[in-house]
């Protein structure tokens, strides 16, 4: 279905997205519509048996800003939904980052069906990451159309992986926190590393810190959906392990050629950690007499569809901190990595032991690497309220 909102390569994968979604749900069609600057909109993709898409459903779940629930739209005559047949229906509103309402994600069937809260949850899941994708495919556009030459490209592209990562950390009770981002030295070298700080639950927090494979617009591009998808995905779930596996599965399905590699840990107010790796190097646990990487197996990389991925847990005693980065902190031309990783946790235990002296071991051991590629990192330390 094309449309004049989104880029084509967009609209495949939210297809492919909605295809799963309609089959998980057995329903005859799932649709998505999206609101257009001139206050119109329209229906930018759809997927299932049914060749009707009822226009009239997202446009009452937009106006009423939240989940539209019809088990048999005979009991319901206030409700108009459009489109012959349809008997029930599941709507889902759309938002941006600014919780503002952009759009709907609709699921109908010709039967009379009662909606379980799984499938509404389930419904939430697929809306929040369509709306990410979305976004961040706009902001693509926005940014890119007027680069023309391989240094304007790359500039665009940075300047895009930039405003996708956060503008600040939030303040947690506990904890301090420190972050890195540290751009390629080569103007025309762009990655996809991020960090991000997630609220998880009453007194839980989540961290993330990951790197998607590639040095162009693209890969900036898909670090903003792999970071918007992972931090619903822990939000919702609060387990890295399995908030890892819905990611890869996400991605699997709606993305061609897409790899990336995350840590993601949530620490509670008791120091109680969870963590879980996705082909990415161990984070660094500082103690007060050392700093040792975690000896923590990781689940294969996200985009693949196959990862299995299992939660290890530690606890972080007051003063303690873990440090996770990215490829880019330690990557030498020569040496292996086991050795690299040493090296940097040998300097984190060497360095001033707070987070402004593991954030200035962590910038020079990147600027040994001579900047060959972008670097992120997270410093998060236990400290006493």
């Amino acid at each position: 279905m094309p449309s004049r909102l989104l880029p084509g390569p967009t609209v495949d994968g939210i297809q492919r997205l909605l295809q799963r979604y309609a089959t998980d749900l057995r329903v005859d069609q799932a649709s998505v519509w999206l609101a257009s600057e001139d206050g119109q909109g329209q229906v930018v993709s759809a997927a299932g048996t049914s060749a009707t898409t009822p226009d009239a459903g997202h446009l009452l779940v937009v106006e009423r800003g939240g989940p539209l629930i019809v088990n048999d739209i005979a009991n319901e005559p206030l409700i108009t939904l459009g489109g012959p047949g349809v008997r029930s229906a599941l709507g889902i509103p759309l938002t941006d980052a600014t919780n503002v309402v952009v759009g709907a994600l609709l699921a109908t069937s010709s039967t009379e069906r009662t909606w379980s809260n799984t499938e509404i949850e389930r419904g939430g899941d697929v809306a929040a990451v369509l709306a990410g994708i979305m976004e961040i495919a706009k902001l693509l556009h926005r940014v890119g159309e007027r680069a023309e030459t391989a240094y304007e490209i790359a500039q665009a592209a940075r300047t895009l992986q930039e405003s996708l990562l956060p503008l600040r950390l939030p303040s947690v009770d506990g904890l301090e926190i420190g972050r890195l981002y540290a751009p390629a030295a080569e103007n025309t070298a762009i990655g996809g590393d991020w960090y991000d700080v997630i609220p998880v639950a009453e007194g839980v927090s989540g961290f993330v810190v990951g790197d998607v494979a590639g040095h162009d617009m693209r890969s900036a591009a898909v670090m903003g959906q792999v970071r918007h998808v992972l931090a619903s995905q822990l939000r919702d779930r609060g387990s890295p392990a399995t908030a890892l596996l819905a990611t890869d599965r996400y991605f699997a399905d709606i993305a061609e050629n897409v790899m990336a590699t995350a840590v993601v840990f949530t620490i509670d107010q008791r120091g109680h950690v969870e963590l879980a790796l996705a082909g990415h190097p161990p984070p660094i646990h500082i103690t007060a007499g050392s700093a040792l990487a975690l000896d923590t197996p990781p689940g294969p990389p996200l985009g693949l569809g196959y990862g299995s991925y299992a939660d290890h847990s530690l606890d972080l005693e007051f003063g303690e901190a873990l440090v996770a980065y990215t490829d880019g902190v330690i990557e030498r031309r020569y040496g292996d990595l086991r050795t690299h990783i040493q090296r940097l946790a040998t300097a984190l235990q060497q360095a001033n032991p707070d987070v402004d002296g593991w954030l200035e071991a962590l910038k020079a051991s990147t600027a040994r690497t001579g900047a060959v590629d972008d670097a992120a990192a997270l410093a998060v330390q236990r400290v006493t309220q």
